[in-house]
């Protein structure tokens, strides 16, 4: 099955997916590589599952700026009570793609020390225009004001 996936979608299955996940190439001398991804497909009535294995090939697209992936399934022919489905080309379903969702919480761990940085030294930057008297920094106090306070939570 063929799907579009935007960078943006890729980059998240990348950075979700587990370290030691088996990596499939496009060909031989692509470097380019996607990690092995469940993936379930889905209409109203039937459930198909999945493999979000490869790149289809080269490149993005051009008018609507996503990449062509193959999704290989296991079973085309889903059994239901009114008798089986199959899915079929030019059929449009809705997929679901399962990642671990471990990197959310390491990422806020990596992230902690980088903005608490920035906070900081804004900050400490700006301070020297809060405690200025003359008449020029008068225009500026109420900016460094509402940017000092407006960082304060930012690490909390």
């Amino acid at each position: 099955m063929l799907c579009n996936l935007t960078p943006t979608d890729l980059k998240w299955i990348r950075d979700n997916s587990p370290a030691d996940a088996e990596l499939v190439e496009n060909n031989a001398r692509s470097v380019y590589r996607i990690p092995k991804t469940l993936v379930t497909m889905f209409d109203p009535s039937v459930t198909w599952s999945g493999v979000l294995e490869r790149f289809d090939g080269i490149g993005r697209d051009d008018v609507t700026t996503t990449i062509p992936c193959r999704i290989s399934i296991r079973q085309p022919i889903a059994h239901t009570p009114n008798g089986p489905q199959a899915l079929v080309r030019g059929m449009y379903v809705k997929c679901r793609m399962e990642v671990q969702t471990d990197a959310f919480l390491s990422a806020g761990k990596r992230r902690f020390r980088p903005i608490f940085l920035i906070s900081l030294t804004t900050i400490a930057g700006l301070f020297p225009i809060l405690l200025e008297t003359s008449m020029q920094a008068q225009v500026l106090i109420p900016m460094a004001v509402s940017l000092i306070f407006g960082y304060l939570p930012a690490p909390c």
